[in-house]
């Protein structure tokens, strides 16, 4: 379910995966070659992040709910 989700979605949202393992870390690729849009949030670099449209390096723990407070409260 999850490559079929992969395959037709839009923009796909990575956050907190460092991208190592398979077979989710081939995911993000079935999205790109679909032409979705791409953003990672992690605290390292991944393979991917070179063919992202955003890449946040931070701790997903923090930014995740400063991002929803955001887009939330303004």
């Amino acid at each position: 379910k999850a490559q079929r989700e992969a395959r037709q979605c839009d923009l796909m949202l990575i956050a907190g995966s460092s991208l190592e393992v398979l077979p989710v870390a081939g995911l993000p690729m079935q999205a790109l070659d679909r032409g979705a849009h791409l953003i990672i949030i992690n605290n390292t670099q991944t393979y991917l992040n070179v063919r992202a449209d955003v890449t946040i390096l931070e701790d997903v723990a923090t930014i995740l709910p400063a991002i929803t407070e955001r887009v939330l409260n303004g």
